[in-house]
């Protein structure tokens, strides 16, 4: 990686770029950034909305399209120079804007009602209601006008329920695909309307070669989490994930490698505009870059460079679990470090000593086999500071 920068723009929460030069960010209360070297500098646009941006996608040089709270859409069609603003009728907070050519696209709001515009997001019509009451968003890709995948969650009496939809009309109507065997999909990302690459269980990749009928399950195993992923072509590919994590594929998914990354910060999206050039977002306000494609060794070593700047818990992985998940936890300097584990009424149940630890990264494997479903609060303690997450088993 050849940049990083942090803090520069606030409330960061999606970049997309049309070339090395020219990009464009968006995040919370309204904002918007461009930039015309390659993300070196940013220069604020006029605040046309209030709401947060979620999102950023364009499909060529000239036409875009910005997703936001309170049903907004701005869409642009000179390169970003004008913004246009646009609603899809409903104070939804809309997440995903997928765009399969100028005019016609589908905007997926976060509780996963979808609307679909024929007139490049001057106007949008709401498609559908019929997934579960209580659900959740994960990501979507549409490959043309008629075809479509979307992974999310929802919630049911015997707990959270993970799937992968498919539309082959428009996003009219929904069937459900592979279940991966009770396992969690989430990420998305294909390179034409056969080939595709979905993360299961935040953990793994797995592949198909025929627009989704079946899936070839993968090899990587990053229990750090992979949080997104991105193909640039059959062969080449990265994922993000979290503790710094950046994963290369060079063929086709068969093998992924460790990237040498600047920070430890959690990555939520990347994206690429060659084989080289490439940008990835990280939890508090960072956005680094890459014009090699990324380092995948320095040394003969993969691992990253930068010690924790400050003491963070990291969400339990997996969340929701049965009967075992991991709390992990950074360290900006050495400290006593003690875990104790409460159930929703504020009973102590579980303290593990985890005795004096150095800077750096942590982790703590709770085991939930002597208790029954719910809500549990893990608190760490490291000195005087504390920190906490909540945590669902479900049996």
């Amino acid at each position: 990686m050849d940049s990083i920068q942090k803090d520069v723009l606030p409330g960061l929460n999606s970049v997309w770029f049309v070339d090395e030069m020219k990009g464009w960010a968006v995040g919370n209360s309204g904002k918007i950034f461009g930039s015309t070297d390659g993300g070196t500098s940013w220069s604020e646009a006029s605040n046309i909305v209030s709401s947060n941006l979620n999102t950023i996608e364009f499909i060529d040089q000239d036409n875009g399209w910005i997703g936001g709270n309170n049903g907004v859409v701005l869409y642009t069609q000179n390169g970003g120079s004008v913004w246009s603003v646009s609603n899809v009728g409903n104070p939804v907070a809309i997440k995903k804007v997928k765009f399969i050519n100028a005019t016609t696209g589908w905007a997926i709001s976060d509780s996963l009602r979808i609307y679909k515009t024929l007139d490049g997001g001057a106007t949008w019509t709401f498609l559908t209601s019929t997934f579960p009451q209580i659900k959740l968003l994960e990501d979507a890709v549409f490959l043309n006008e008629r075809n479509g995948f979307i992974t999310g969650s929802y919630y049911s009496v015997i707990g959270y329920k993970y799937f992968l939809v498919k539309t082959t009309n428009g996003g009219v109507s929904w069937s459900f695909g592979d279940s991966f065997n009770g396992h969690e999909p989430s990420a998305l990302s294909f390179v034409d309307s056969l080939n595709g690459f979905i993360v299961v269980d935040y953990f793994n990749i797995h592949k198909t070669t025929n627009g989704g009928a079946t899936w070839i399950v993968g090899t990587v195993y990053d229990r750090t989490g992979i949080t997104s992923i991105y193909m640039f072509d059959h062969q080449t590919g990265w994922a993000t994930g979290r503790e710094g994590t950046i994963l290369k594929t060079i063929d086709s998914g068969s093998t992924w490698r460790k990237q040498l990354v600047p920070v430890q910060d959690e990555f939520s999206s990347i994206m690429f505009v060659n084989s080289n050039t490439g940008w990835a977002i990280g939890q508090n306000n960072t956005l680094i870059k890459t014009s090699d494609g990324g380092i995948t060794s320095l040394n003969g070593k993969n691992e990253v460079v930068e010690l924790p700047r400050t003491f963070n818990v990291m969400q339990n992985f997996p969340n929701p679990f049965n009967p075992t998940t991991t709390i992990r936890y950074s360290l900006k300097e050495a400290a006593y470090v003690k875990i104790k584990i409460f159930n929703l009424a504020g009973e102590l149940i579980r303290v593990s000593d985890q005795g004096f630890k150095q800077t750096g990264t942590h982790q703590f494997i709770f085991d939930a086999s002597g208790y029954s479903s719910g809500v549990y609060i893990a608190v760490v303690e490291a000195g005087n500071m504390r920190k906490s997450i909540k945590m669902m088993l479900l049996k």
